[in-house]
């Protein structure tokens, strides 16, 4: 995960199949990416949390970022659109 010179992870691109979320998937950082990529393998906060060494809160908060960027409301929107899309490969 690179961080730029503020400590701030710098935008990434995950592959999309939805055009219209397309260019809001690209400003995605590396890390609600990688917390995406973790959900869509089935794993859950808490899970990534203890993986990834951060807080519940932190990994909850780069979720409904991610979310926010992506246009998604809830949960279910979140999931329907990762199945379509390929945030399972690392």
């Amino acid at each position: 995960m690179a961080a730029d010179a503020e400590g701030t992870d710098t935008p990434t691109a995950p592959l999309g199949d939805e055009e219209a979320r397309n260019g809001a998937a690209h400003t995605l950082t590396k890390s609600e990416s990688e917390v995406l990529r973790h959900l869509a393998q089935g794993k859950s906060v808490g899970q990534i949390a203890k993986l990834l060494h951060k807080s519940i809160s932190t990994i909850s908060r780069q979720k409904s970022d991610a979310k926010h960027k992506l246009g998604l409301h809830t949960d279910v929107e979140l999931f329907d659109y990762l199945r379509n899309a390929d945030f399972t490969e690392a």
